[in-house]
């Protein structure tokens, strides 16, 4: 049976876990970013929740 990750899960331990993606307490409050981009990951899974797609995404956002 395969488990599923706890509520309870470290936030060290899910940290910095993509090569792309950096998570430093002092950009954005700590908030997982897009390297180099400062934009924020909840920022682009809003824009998917949105229907925007990767292409709309970049349009927007080039950086």
């Amino acid at each position: 049976m395969m488990s599923l990750p706890t509520a309870c899960a470290s936030t060290a331990a899910m940290t910095n876990t993509h090569p792309r993606i950096k998570s430093d307490p002092k950009v954005i409050f700590g908030k997982p970013t897009i390297r180099r981009a400062r934009i924020t990951f909840e920022h682009i899974l809003r824009c998917f929740a949105a229907g925007e797609t990767v292409d709309d995404i970049v349009a927007n956002y080039p950086h």
